[in-house]
């Protein structure tokens, strides 16, 4: 059976307990959603890329056919930094995900992003 919807603050904690949520704090914990937290390091990709049967970190340091990677540089923005406009980024975050096979997660901006002239 398919259910939708958004896990209550209280189960959200319960999976951050039992492991299934890694790398969470308490104050990121809302009423049916969690804030996530960018990493220490930006990755200027040349291009925006769908990752297809790779994962993501062995896409970003492959070769393509014209022996390039994705990757421009990378950008410690630990105690800040600066994007420059109209590029692409890539940035983990500090959040890990180990849920269950019935269980997805959504990542959405928050409307900051949008007034920033963001596109995440």
């Amino acid at each position: 059976m398919f259910k939708q919807g958004a896990f209550p603050s209280q189960y959200i904690r319960k999976m951050i307990e039992e492991g299934q949520i890694l790398g969470s704090q308490e104050d990121a914990i809302q009423p049916a959603s969690m804030d996530l937290r960018l990493g220490a390091k930006a990755y200027r990709l040349v291009s925006s890329f769908l990752p297809e049967t790779q994962d993501v970190l062995t896409k970003l340091h492959d070769s393509d056919a014209y022996g390039s990677d994705l990757v421009m540089y990378e950008l410690d923005i630990s105690k800040g930094g600066i994007l420059e406009k109209g590029s692409v980024y890539l940035v983990p975050l500090m959040e890990e995900l180990n849920l269950p096979e019935d269980v997805e997660g959504k990542a959405n901006p928050k409307s900051t992003t949008g007034r920033l002239d963001i596109f995440t």
